[in-house]
């Protein structure tokens, strides 16, 4: 995980909540625990463990504070080392936002690859 990753999760679970909290960083956020995925519309399944929550992406660049109340919430119910299992391959595909991040880990290397579509 990536240093600003790694930052961002311990503030979410321990700090004080981030009132600047973006969209893309909690999907990478979540991406890079576990798996995101498109549910129609501009709903999103966020699956870390064996948790699961439903967020809607939202009108502006930000995630409100209650959200990221929710995001917090669901993180620490996946529990303390949700950040260390991670599976060995990970897709996240945001339809709305026109972009898909592809991620395969072979032997604790990760490799993203961007897909913007015109």
């Amino acid at each position: 995980m990536s240093k600003h990753l790694e930052s961002l999760y311990q503030n979410l679970l321990n700090g004080k909540l981030p009132h600047n909290l973006s969209w893309s960083e909690a999907v990478e956020l979540v991406g890079h625990l576990g798996e995101v995925q498109p549910h129609g519309g501009d709903e999103f399944v966020f699956r870390v463990g064996g948790q699961r929550v439903f967020f809607k992406r939202p009108q502006t660049h930000d995630l409100g504070l209650e959200e990221v109340s929710r995001l917090r919430k669901f993180l620490k119910e996946a529990g303390p080392d949700a950040h260390k299992s991670g599976s060995h391959a990970r897709r996240q595909r945001i339809v709305g936002n026109r972009q898909c991040l592809c991620g395969e880990k072979y032997g604790g290397e990760s490799g993203i690859r961007k897909h913007a579509k015109t």
